[in-house]
């Protein structure tokens, strides 16, 4: 499996954590079982993990196009990355901000400042 969506009931949020690059079937996948899952939940918060994947990006880039048409109808209210790499971070920056949906999501370089930030407690220092 090259990703794995699970509720983190004790944290309060819906985890993606990726093992290898993703393609397009995998986003077609992944996003409407994420829609599912994030429906269920009063507050809408997501932890990606990209920590585990060693190559230098995680999407192809027909995956990152069915990203966009389906994150547009996903709701949440924030959104947490940790492990990216810089390309990665490049690619998703352009990514939401076309969306709108950049004020809503930050990246990390740990998981402790990513699960803070979700919860509100996160001091604004610059983030990785």
């Amino acid at each position: 499996m090259k990703y794995e969506i699970r509720l983190d009931k004790e944290h309060g949020l819906l985890r993606l954590i990726i093992f290898e690059s993703i393609d397009k079937e995998n986003v077609d996948e992944m996003m409407p079982a994420m829609a599912r899952e994030l429906d269920t939940m009063t507050r809408r918060l997501v932890l990606v993990d990209m920590s585990n994947d060693k190559n230098s990006t995680s999407m192809t880039k027909r995956a990152r196009k069915a990203y966009k048409e389906h994150a547009a109808a996903i709701n949440t209210d924030k959104v947490a990355m940790v492990g990216a790499s810089p390309i990665t971070r490049m690619f998703a920056k352009i990514a939401l901000g076309v969306m709108g949906k950049s004020e809503q999501t930050r990246f990390f370089k740990t998981e402790e400042d990513a699960l803070a930030w979700l919860k509100g407690d996160y001091k604004d220092v610059e983030s990785g």
